[in-house]
C-alpha cells in the first residue's frame, strides 16, 4: 500500500475536523477533573431523564456505510414546547443490546456535542468562580455539591491551581481536606476533651476551640471552617505526632473501654487474666484478654507520668501530655499498644461480664467466710513458764581465748 512504499510528509486535516478544535482545546484541560467529569455526566443525565413525550418516530437506524456523525437534526421534531436551548439539541439516544449491556449511540453530530459540553462548561466554570468569590459566606453544601468525590479532592486541585491562581481556590482546598477527614478530625479533638475531663486536668482554649470544631456541620459557612480548621492544624498537626494524636482519638473512638480500664485495679485484670482459660473460647479468647492487660499496664505507667509532670504546672495540658506519652510510648513492650485498642473494645461487653462473675464469686467467697465466723468463737490461751538460770564461775585459760 502506499502507507508502506511512500513517506508521508504532511497530512491536511480537513475543515469539519479543525473547526471543532477550538471547542476540543476548551475542554482537554478539564479532561481528568473529576469535578467536572461528575458535574458534566449529571447534567447530561439531567437532560435525558427529562427528555419530553414525542410523537415523532423512532431514530433511524444507523447503517454500516453510515457515519456516526450523521447530522439527524431535520428529520425529527419535537411537540414540547418551552425547553431549554440544551434539550432542544438534544436527540433521544437508541438503545442498542448487546449481551447484558446496555449502550445508549448517541445520534448528534461531533459540533452538537461539543457545543453542548462547551454550555455545560460555561456553566461549571461560573459556578466555581462564584463559589470561589463567596466562599466566606456560603454553606459547606454547597461546595460539596460542586466537590462530591471528596476522595478526589487532592487530584482535583492539582489540575485546578494550573488553571487558577485565585485565593478562594486555596482556601476552598482547606475547606474541602477538613471534610476529607472529619470523621479523624472530630474524633482527636472529642477525644482531647474527654483526656483532659478523665486525667482531671483544667479546661483549656484547645477544648473550647476542639468543642467548637466537632460542631462543624454541612450547614457551617466556609469562612468559620476555614478559620477552626486551620486552628487545629496548628494546635495539633503541627505541634503533636502521628502516634500522640492517634492515641488522643482513641479518647473518643474507645473512651468506655478507657473508662472502665481506669475503675479496675491491677488485681482485677491480674484475676481476669488467670481466669481466663475456665471461659468458653466463643466469649472471649486468651490474646483478647493479654491485650486487656497490656493495656492496663500502659494506662497504669501514662496516668504515673502525668502525675510527675503535673509537678511542674507552668506547662501546658498538651506539653504534659506530649511528655507523658512519649515517656510511655517509648517502652518497647508497648510498640503495638493502638493494636489492642480495636479488638478490646469489640469485646468490651464480654470482658465487663467475665469481670462481673468474678467479682460476685469473689464477694460470695467473702460472704461465706464471714457467715463462718459469726458461728465460730475464737479462745486466746497464755501459758507463761519460769526458768531458773544458775550460772557457775569458770576459771579460763588462755588457750581458750
Amino acid at each position: 500500500s502506499q502507507f508502506k512504499s511512500e513517506i508521508i510528509r504532511s497530512i491536511k486535516i480537513p475543515d469539519e475536523i479543525q473547526i471543532l478544535l477550538p471547542l476540543a482545546n476548551r475542554l482537554n484541560p478539564l479532561e481528568k477533573l473529576y469535578a467536572w467529569k461528575t458535574f458534566l455526566a449529571e447534567n447530561r443525565t439531567d437532560d435525558v431523564n427529562n427528555l419530553p413525550t414525542t410523537t415523532d418516530s423512532p431514530p433511524r437506524p444507523i447503517t454500516d456505510d453510515e457515519s456516526l456523525l450523521y447530522d439527524d437534526s431535520q428529520e425529527h421534531t419535537t411537540t414540547t414546547t418551552n425547553l431549554s436551548l440544551r434539550n432542544n439539541r438534544r436527540r433521544l439516544h437508541e438503545i442498542i443490546t448487546n449481551g447484558d449491556e446496555n449502550t445508549f449511540l448517541d445520534q448528534r453530530t461531533c459540533m452538537e456535542i461539543l457545543n453542548e459540553n462547551i454550555k455545560i462548561l460555561d456553566m461549571f466554570t461560573e459556578r466555581l468562580e462564584k463559589i470561589c468569590s463567596n466562599w466566606k459566606q456560603i454553606p459547606i453544601n454547597t461546595i460539596l455539591d460542586l466537590f462530591p468525590d471528596i476522595k478526589y479532592i487532592d487530584h482535583d486541585f492539582e489540575i485546578l491551581r494550573t488553571l487558577s491562581n485565585s485565593k478562594g481556590t486555596e482556601n476552598l482546598k482547606l475547606i474541602l481536606d477538613y471534610w476529607k477527614d472529619r470523621d479523624y478530625i472530630n474524633h482527636i479533638c472529642q477525644g482531647y476533651i474527654n483526656m483532659i475531663s478523665n486525667l482531671n486536668m483544667s479546661y483549656d482554649k484547645i477544648c473550647d476551640m476542639s468543642n467548637k470544631i466537632t460542631e462543624i456541620d454541612i450547614q457551617t459557612h466556609g469562612y468559620k471552617c476555614c478559620i477552626y480548621y486551620q486552628y487545629f492544624v496548628s494546635s495539633f498537626l503541627k505541634q503533636h505526632s502521628k502516634e500522640l494524636l492517634d492515641f488522643i482519638s482513641q479518647y473518643s473512638l474507645s473512651n468506655e473501654l478507657i473508662a472502665f480500664l481506669n475503675l479496675l485495679s491491677s488485681t482485677d485484670v491480674d484475676n481476669l487474666l488467670q481466669a481466663v482459660n475456665d471461659w468458653d473460647e466463643t466469649l472471649i479468647n486468651t490474646k483478647t484478654v493479654l491485650d486487656f492487660v497490656m493495656l492496663k499496664r500502659f494506662f497504669v505507667r501514662f496516668n504515673q507520668e502525668i502525675n510527675v509532670t503535673q509537678d511542674h504546672p507552668a506547662l501546658s495540658n498538651s506539653v504534659q501530655i506530649q511528655k507523658a506519652f512519649d515517656r510511655t510510648y517509648n517502652d518497647e513492650q508497648f510498640k503495638n499498644i493502638f493494636d489492642c485498642f480495636e479488638q478490646c473494645s469489640a469485646s468490651l461487653t464480654s470482658i465487663k461480664r467475665i469481670h462481673l462473675e468474678l467479682t460476685d464469686k469473689e464477694l460470695s467467697k467473702r460472704k461465706r467466710i464471714s457467715d463462718l465466723m459469726k458461728n465460730i468463737t475464737f479462745t486466746f490461751i497464755e501459758q507463761s513458764n519460769k526458768f531458773n538460770i544458775n550460772i557457775q564461775p569458770q576459771s579460763m585459760c588462755f588457750n581458750d581465748l
